[in-house]
């Protein structure tokens, strides 16, 4: 899981992670650059939807 906060990312993915990855969930209050995962599935929600609804 990537982070990005007020101290910056985190445990950034890689390009391999990316790539083997089946889908990015992006859980996130501001815009996420998503020319990263171009090609992949991406489900974008708000945080607290991430934190309220994780199985969904």
């Amino acid at each position: 899981m990537e982070t990005q906060g007020s101290i910056g990312a985190e445990n950034v993915l890689s390009d391999n992670d990316v790539r083997d990855a089946d889908g990015i969930i992006i859980a996130a209050d501001k815009d996420v650059d998503r020319s990263r995962f171009v090609g992949k599935r991406v489900l974008a929600v708000g945080v607290a939807e991430g934190i309220h609804h994780p199985s969904d």
